[in-house]
C-alpha cells in the first residue's frame, strides 16, 4: 500500500489478513488522522471484517491497528495495553516515517492500492 503521510510518501507492507484485504478494498481514500493520548486516530468511512484474525491489547508504537468498535485506523504514538479492548495489527511502520508527525495535532493521509 502506497500512503502520503502529512505531505510525505511511503510505502506500507499490510499483513495478510481479512481486515487488510478489506482496507485493500475500499482504497484510493483520504483519512484526517486526529492526536489522541497515545494514538492518531481516523475514523473509518467502512466497517472492515476482524473476523478469524488476530487481536491484542498490547499496542505497539509506530503500529497501524484498526479497531472495530470506532471503525478507525489507529497510528501508535507510544506503546500501549489497552485492556480489555483489543485490536488487529495492520502494519507496522518505520519509527523513521513517522518521525516528522511528533508533536501533530492533526494530518492527513493519503492510501492507495499500489499494486497495478
Amino acid at each position: 500500500m502506497k500512503a502520503i503521510i502529512a505531505g510525505k510518501e511511503i510505502s506500507i507492507s499490510l499483513y495478510q489478513t481479512a481486515t487488510a484485504e478489506d482496507l485493500m478494498r475500499v482504497l484510493p481514500t483520504g483519512l484526517d488522522f486526529h492526536a489522541f493520548a497515545h494514538e492518531y486516530r481516523a475514523m473509518g468511512r467502512h466497517a472492515l471484517n476482524v473476523a478469524h484474525v488476530p487481536m491484542t491489547s498490547k499496542l505497539a508504537k509506530n503500529s497501524l491497528y484498526y479497531d472495530d468498535r470506532l471503525e478507525a485506523l489507529c497510528l501508535m504514538k507510544d506503546d500501549v495495553d489497552i485492556t480489555p479492548e483489543k485490536r488487529t495489527c495492520l502494519a507496522r511502520l518505520s519509527a523513521e516515517d513517522v518521525a516528522s508527525l511528533d508533536g501533530l495535532e492533526q494530518f492527513y493521509v493519503y492510501l492507495d492500492n499500489d499494486k497495478e
